[in-house]
């Protein structure tokens, strides 16, 4: 196995750094019409080649995964809310953004049979698997796979406790498409490459900052706040440039040559550079609009996404009484000009608001303050949709 494991060994380890994924798992790959598999772990960073086994191609989830062309590697896994839906055959809708771009389409619940699960698999690139209580997720490789189960984990819950909410509002088969189309155009080779060097120009300043915004997105990610490629972190440089995260480029692994220089008139950049993130017109809004504001954070957290998914309004009540409303927008396309537009309508003067159908948005007037603020907002609505379960199946909470 010493050669198939190789050929994947860095990207086993790079995986430790996405976060938790609750529950058993394994990834499977394609080499030479053969496949191969990881044993079941909680922790992939940690596979070493005797952990790596020829699969058995008699199983239906292999044979499904070797009927896709289009997909050389597999996550198969058995988180917690993805388990749940698939106990109870309760298909995944898609009401986050990110589930539309990565997978495109709402994922069905199928038997565990070779047929079904590839009908399945070639809607969408990923199924629950009833009998098992198991998610499968393909990708391009294994980066892109295993952040899908994040995500399917992540929508599941959503759905899951969505009840607290009223439910979910879903988006639109003409929405879904056109941000699935969107992902595939801007990530068609998956992740784009690290550049090698600092602009030139960059002070002390500006070099602190950089490595601010790499460490903050590194916290971000470990805190389950942010997922693979999806959220974005900013800071204003001076009156005239911000400094963004790129576009496409995992949050755990930036490093200060990445971060991209932004000038706020136009949203120019040195051909030289990364791209910047396709949040950058919002966080140009805001600081055009907040002269306080001096850093940006945009999340995908999980409890702020179901209340985006609800398209409510996170109301909280701080220890001393005081009450803060976060806003939540109305829907509009992720990277639009009328969503950017309305991100900084509605956050008016608040450390936070909430884009519908996305994740959430918290600022500060520094970047630790901003990362503070995602943090508190967060637990704020995980504590509102604890308060509520009562209106929520107990076998949710079980083992909580």
């Amino acid at each position: 196995m010493t050669d198939t494991f190789l050929k994947i060994k860095d990207e086993l380890t790079s995986l430790k750094n996405l976060g938790t994924l609750q529950g058993q798992h394994r990834v499977m790959w394609k080499d030479n019409g053969v496949c191969y598999g990881t044993s079941w772990t909680m922790s992939i960073g940690a596979i070493t080649e005797d952990d790596v086994y020829e699969m058995d191609e008699d199983k239906p989830e292999v044979q499904a995964f070797m009927n896709m062309k289009d997909y050389d590697y597999m996550t198969v896994a058995q988180p917690k809310y993805c388990m749940l839906c698939a106990r109870k055959n309760m298909s995944v809708e898609v009401s986050l953004e990110d589930m539309a771009q990565i997978i495109g389409g709402k994922v069905m619940v199928t038997p565990c049979e070779e047929e079904p699960i590839t009908s399945a698999l070639k809607a969408v690139p990923a199924a629950l698997i009833s009998e098992l209580e198991m998610a499968i997720t393909l990708g391009r490789d294994i980066y892109e796979s295993f952040v899908a189960m994040m995500v399917l984990e992540k929508a599941s819950e959503v759905q899951y406790k969505s009840a607290a909410l009223g439910g979910l509002k879903t988006l639109t088969e003409k929405q879904i498409l056109l941000q699935r189309g969107d992902y595939l155009k801007k990530y068609s080779d998956i992740r784009v490459k690290h550049k090698a060097a600092l602009p030139k120009g960059a002070d002390k300043n500006e070099t602190h900052l950089r490595e601010s915004l790499c460490e903050a997105g590194r916290d971000l990610v470990k805190e389950g706040l942010i997922h693979g490629i999806w959220g974005s972190l900013s800071v204003r440089l001076d009156r005239d440039y911000m400094l963004v995260t790129p576009l496409g480029l995992s949050h755990d692994s930036l490093v200060p040559e990445d971060i991209v220089k932004v000038k706020l008139s136009n949203l120019s950049h040195s051909e030289n550079e990364n791209e910047p993130t396709s949040d950058t017109l919002i966080h140009k809004n805001i600081y055009s609009k907040r002269a306080d504001v001096n850093a940006i954070i945009h999340t995908h957290s999980t409890m702020a996404s179901l209340y985006a998914a609800a398209r409510m309004p996170l109301e909280i009540i701080a220890k001393d009484g005081t009450e803060e409303i976060i806003r939540c927008t109305k829907y509009e396309a992720n990277g639009s000009a009328k969503g950017a537009k309305r991100a900084a309508e509605e956050l008016k003067d608040r450390r936070g608001v909430i884009l519908a159908n996305h994740g959430m948005i918290t600022v500060g007037d520094t970047l630790k303050i901003a990362v503070e603020n995602a943090k508190s907002i967060e637990l704020a609505a995980t504590e509102a949709i604890d308060a509520r379960r009562d209106t929520l199946d107990l076998e949710v909470y079980i083992g909580k």
